[in-house]
């Protein structure tokens, strides 16, 4: 399983970031793109904050591939004091790998019902209309 530190930025991650960024996205771009990728984006004529902090997520994500990461992103926020924001990201992890333990939690429990009605454990009829009703309630 990823760790922390190579779970990439999900929809949600990048999400968060354009809702609660506001302003500081000028911090975060210095320490995340180039002066010029910066200047660039600046010269954009957009309507909101949002749409700036999308830009240079994008440019980040573009420059850096595979090194984008949330911890890479949890990094940079605390390098420009937006230590609220970061957390905001921890949380969005954790709510991610608890969605995913519970769905490989009940995956496995569905398995084992499958496996011991085709394996014969459960070989009277009874047994079988008892597989059956378990297999069709999960």
């Amino acid at each position: 399983m990823e760790t922390e530190a190579d779970s990439p930025l999900l929809r949600e991650h990048v999400l968060c970031l354009r809702k609660h960024l506001g302003s500081s996205w000028t911090d975060l771009a210095y320490v995340l793109i180039s002066e010029s990728d910066i200047e660039v984006i600046k010269n954009q004529s957009y309507n909101s904050q949002r749409d700036f902090a999308s830009t240079l997520i994008n440019k980040w994500r573009e420059k850096e591939g595979d090194n984008a990461t949330v911890n890479a992103m949890i990094s940079a926020l605390a390098a420009v004091s937006r230590v609220d924001l970061a957390e905001k990201l921890r949380k969005i992890n954790l709510d991610q790998r608890k969605e995913t333990s519970t769905f490989v939690d009940e995956s496995v429990a569905e398995m084992s019902v499958q496996v011991a009605c085709l394996s014969g454990t459960k070989n009277t009829p009874s047994a079988l209309k008892e597989c059956l009703r378990e297999l069709k309630g999960s």
